[in-house]
Order: structure tokens, then C-alpha cells, then sequence
């Protein structure tokens, strides 16, 4: 029984084989054609119908160095107002290379403050690092204004951008004002080496 079944199977197998592979042949070269029609045809309309390109949005951040030693980063949100600690330097950063633009550190009465600025840009963004000549006292209110020198804030794409304005207030108790030194006499100095002894 099984002698004469086994060629039968055989037979059989490579009927199957051969049908499977015929369509696996015939299938794809059936279906290929419109496959690759389409997305060439895609391809061709994509350039015809340029998508406009969207602007970038333009973020700033600070870095307050401050006195402490340490450092802290804001990320900034326009006509907002953000404490910072007391420092004598800050770097702006913006997310875009901007182009024809300045950075003010200005006080309350939008006096600018005077300090040193080295300005860094390049395809990523820009960073502007502000050595302030004194340190910001505790309790003062800041402005820190980025605008244009043209007509508009633009990065160097050409894109525009409006002036971006915040405002900063210093942490701390106001500082009073220093009392004058007592005048020195003996008896101040033989108190300082009584202590001076303990």
C-alpha cells in the first residue's frame, strides 16, 4: 500500500510546488506595475506644489552664573517676569542664528547696564554672554530686551520675529545702606585683641 502511494504524493508535492511558484512568479510581476506608478507619480507632484516652509519658533533661555558659584537655567516666555539669584554674569541663548540684533540688560528706569558682551552664532543658535561691570543687587528689577537694528528680529533664514521682552527680578532683601565705620578709638582696639585671645 504505502510503495505505490508514496510516488503518488511526490507527484502530487511538485504539482503544488510548481503552481505556488507559477504564482508567485505571476503575482508580484502583476502587481508591481501600479506600485511603483504610484509613488513616482507622487514623487512627480511634490515638487510641482512646493509646501511653504514653516518658521521656526524662536526660544530663549538665560544661564545665571550666579554669586553662590552656581549655575541655574530659565527658559524664557516674552513679557513675562522670572527671579533670578544675584550674578554679575549672563548668557542669553536663542534656539536660532539671529542676525543684526542686540541684547540690553537694562534697569528698571530701562537704563542699559554697563557690562562686557561676547556674542556666539552659528547653524544651532546664538548666545550672547553678559559680564556685568558690578553685580546685580538683591530686590533690583531688570528688563532684558532682545530686538533688531533693522526693521525686524530675523534669523538667518530671513525669518522675522517680534522683540522679545522680559522682565527680571533679582531674589533678596534690599540692601540697606552700609552705617558709617565707628570712628576707632583704644578701647575698640583692646576688644579686638580680648577676642582675638579666645
Amino acid at each position: 500500500g504505502t510503495m505505490t502511494t508514496s510516488p503518488q504524493n511526490k507527484v502530487y508535492i511538485i504539482y503544488l510546488i510548481g503552481l505556488i511558484m507559477g504564482g508567485g512568479w505571476a503575482c508580484p510581476d502583476n502587481s508591481k506595475p501600479p506600485e511603483k506608478a504610484e509613488p513616482s507619480s507622487s514623487l512627480v507632484a511634490q515638487p510641482a506644489v512646493p509646501t511653504p516652509r514653516q518658521k521656526p519658533e524662536l526660544l530663549f533661555s538665560l544661564r545665571i552664573h550666579e554669586s553662590s558659584g552656581a549655575i541655574s537655567e530659565l527658559r524664557l516666555q516674552p513679557e513675562a517676569e522670572f527671579e533670578i539669584e544675584p550674578s554679575q554674569r549672563i548668557e542669553v541663548l536663542a534656539n536660532q542664528p539671529l542676525v543684526d540684533f542686540r541684547v540690553r540688560l537694562m534697569d528698571a528706569q530701562e537704563r542699559v547696564l554697563p557690562s562686557d558682551e561676547e556674542i556666539v552664532s552659528d547653524a544651532h543658535g546664538t548666545s550672547v554672554n553678559i559680564q556685568l561691570l558690578s553685580p546685580l543687587k538683591p530686590a533690583n528689577s531688570l528688563i532684558l530686551l532682545v530686538d533688531s537694528q533693522l526693521a525686524h528680529l530675523s534669523n538667518n533664514q530671513g525669518d522675522t520675529y517680534d522683540d522679545f521682552r522680559i522682565s527680571l527680578k533679582v531674589r533678596g532683601e534690599p540692601e540697606k545702606p552700609a552705617p558709617p565705620p565707628p570712628p576707632k578709638t583704644k578701647t575698640s582696639k583692646k576688644k579686638a585683641q580680648k577676642r582675638a585671645k579666645r
